[in-house]
């Protein structure tokens, strides 16, 4: 990713999205991977274009589309290679909902991206 700023920008949306609505059950986007035979990637920008996702949209408009891509595909890598399970250590019960999981995946990448 070219800018720390924009997996900064997208995790602080989707925090602030999660905190708004409750938006998608994990279990829920489960069945729908399964039901449809559609990829997560679609299914995950699927959810961050709802229409009540007003500040991930806001802060795609302002995220070079490259960014935007890589962060996609890193929350996509960290899913495909550790599922589901939450970032934070010791509890999977913060990890019920979409949004706030994305989030916690988005904080990952800064981690990873460095200082």
């Amino acid at each position: 990713m070219k800018y720390r700023s924009s997996v900064v920008a997208f995790a602080k949306a989707v925090m602030c999205d999660a905190a708004q609505y409750r938006g998608d059950e994990i279990r829920q986007v489960v069945r729908g991977i399964d039901m449809d035979s559609a990829s997560f990637k679609s299914v995950l920008e699927q959810a961050l274009s709802a229409h009540d996702a007003a500040f991930v949209k806001a802060a795609k408009s302002i995220i070079p589309e490259g960014d935007w891509q890589e962060i996609i595909d890193y929350v996509c890598k960290y899913r495909d290679t550790y599922g589901f399970a939450s970032p934070v250590p010791g509890t999977n019960k913060n990890a019920l909902l979409l949004f706030p999981w994305v989030a916690a995946v988005a904080i990952c990448a800064l981690d990873d991206i460095g200082r």
